[in-house]
């Protein structure tokens, strides 16, 4: 059986040359392209070698590699460096001059002849135009200038990455004041570059604020200090600027560059250039604090001074003025004592008086009424004597015998009604004697309460001064400026006495006190 004839047919390398050389001849021109770094390598010699892409609804539609030799690399890398602050790295998006090229062994790819910068840089600040359109859509965008700026520096959460240079310049002013106990960081590590940038510092915005509901943070500072300009482009993040604006807690940032702003810094509460600037700033609130807190203790010194004194020339007229009322009361109360003692005396003198004229008047009356009977009996007797005269001595007899038991009778009742008299009397001036006492015993109970009443009275009111002049001590010795000092503060002050308080007021040369809790240094200014 015949085999069939071989179909015409060439070798690869000439079909490949065949189309290589009609890519040469269609495509001769130089072209600017349009797309996005997936790859980015510089190799031995300059040579740097791309990985373009293009996307479409977050799906890859083209893809190809590019190269520029290193003769043109020398010059448009440099040239891209000086406008955009660093060089190509992936997901930066690219205008380059290409020509289409097909090489039999290596295939298809670009070849690179330009690179415009400020396509590269149009685009970057594009994107942050974008995502500040759309915050300002959902009314968030200002959240964080809206927020109160920090009246205290107590804890501040610090977002930074690990061992970055700005993370050393802003620790030394951190630490030291860590060390002296005024301020309190924790530090949050993220990556501030590369494509895991944003989802790493959201994770520590996420931590840190897990932490401030248990103990409340006074100011995040998002810092980075240091690094390529364009790694700015991943801090350029929808996502992670609408957590910062809808954070409760002022931002403050430190990137690390004077002209050139992320969306970071245009949501934050507050911008700086560099790290050193944002803990500068916390270094200038403190000394102003410490420099009101001084004016406050001060005046709260003089005010407690001018209290005390007032309290204690105020509590020695009260005490004068409650001794000579009490005096004065004590005076007025034994002299109305007198006036009754005396009084009462009086109206027992002039009582027993009466009654002892009551008593005359009846004794005399007694005296009258027996004299009238004794007359009356003589009469009778008489009468008898001269009309019975011739009668029988028994009569005369029983008229004796009347007569004597009449006298004796009277006798007996002037007796008994004198008695009667005198013993009325007794009990009189002894009831007498019995409420006198019982009023002078009422009244000295009286005047024995008062004085208890006044004393209390007195005593009470010394215990509140002394309690509130406890009060006043305990104020002094809590703003009392060796206090302040023994947290680490220190007073500067002049030879002649005078308080410095910023260092605009030195001059150099010139010889200071410095005034710690435990003693004074003099030390002279260099600079």
């Amino acid at each position: 059986m015949n085999a069939p004839a071989p179909a015409v047919h060439i070798s690869l390398h000439s079909y490949l040359k065949q189309i290589e050389g009609v890519i040469k001849r269609s495509f001769a021109e130089h072209i600017w392209v349009v797309a996005e770094l997936s790859e980015f390598n510089i190799r031995n010699g300059g040579t740097c070698w791309f990985t373009l892409i293009e996307s479409a609804d977050g799906k890859e539609i083209a893809k190809c590699s590019a190269v520029m030799f290193g003769s043109v690399s020398n010059v448009q890398l440099r040239a891209f460096e000086q406008v955009t602050g660093s060089k190509p790295q992936p997901g930066m998006k690219v205008m380059l001059k290409v020509c289409a090229t097909l090489h039999p062994q290596y295939g298809f790819q670009l070849q690179v002849y330009g690179i415009d910068p400020n396509y590269t840089l149009g685009e970057m600040h594009a994107k942050v135009e974008q995502i500040l359109a759309k915050l300002k859509e959902e009314g968030i965008h200002d959240r964080q200038k809206t927020l109160s700026a920090p009246t205290g520096f107590w804890r501040i959460a610090v977002v930074s990455p690990d061992q970055a240079a700005g993370l050393g310049d802003f620790r030394r002013e951190a630490d030291l004041l860590e060390r002296h106990g005024l301020v309190s960081f924790h530090y949050y590590t993220a990556t501030f570059q590369g494509e895991k940038a944003p989802e790493s510092i959201k994770q520590a915005f996420l931590q840190l604020y897990d932490a401030h509901g248990q103990a409340p943070y006074d100011v995040v500072c998002l810092i980075r200090g240091g690094g390529a300009k364009a790694d700015m482009a991943w801090l350029n993040h929808y996502g992670l600027a609408k957590l910062i604006c809808r954070l409760p807690i002022p931002v403050f940032t430190g990137i690390g560059h004077e002209r050139d702003e992320t969306v970071l810094d245009l949501v934050a509460h507050t911008r700086f250039d560099t790290p050193s600037k944002v803990i500068g700033s916390i270094l200038r609130h403190l000394q102003l604090e410490s420099e009101e807190l001084g004016r406050s203790i001060e005046l709260a010194r003089q005010l407690i001074d001018q209290t005390l004194s007032r309290e204690e020339t105020c509590l020695v007229s009260l005490h004068g003025q409650y001794q000579n009322l009490s005096q004065q009361r004590l005076s007025n109360e034994t002299l109305s004592l007198a006036e009754l003692g005396h009084c009462y005396r009086r109206g027992v003198d002039e009582l027993l008086n009466r009654h002892e004229r009551q008593v005359t008047l009846w004794q005399a009356q007694a005296q009258s009424i027996v004299r009238e009977s004794l007359q009356s009996a003589s009469d009778r007797l008489h009468n008898y004597q001269e009309r019975y005269l011739a009668q029988l001595p028994a009569a005369v007899a029983e008229e004796e015998q009347c007569l004597g038991n009449l006298l004796t009778q009277y006798t007996y009742l002037a007796e008994r009604r004198a008695a009667d008299a005198a013993q009325e009397l007794m009990q009189a001036r002894q009831a007498l004697s019995l409420q006198l006492d019982a009023r002078l015993a009422e009244e000295q109970r009286c005047v024995d309460s008062l004085a208890s009443q006044y004393l209390l009275a007195v005593q009470g009111s010394l215990q509140q001064e002394e309690a509130s002049l406890q009060r006043y001590k305990d104020l002094h010795a809590v703003l009392d400026p060796r206090a302040i000092m023994a947290k680490g503060f220190a007073l500067v002050k002049r030879q002649d006495g005078q308080t410095i308080r910023s260092a605009l007021e030195i001059n150099t040369g010139e010889l200071l006190s410095i005034r710690f809790l435990d003693g004074d240094v003099s030390v002279v200014t260099l600079e």
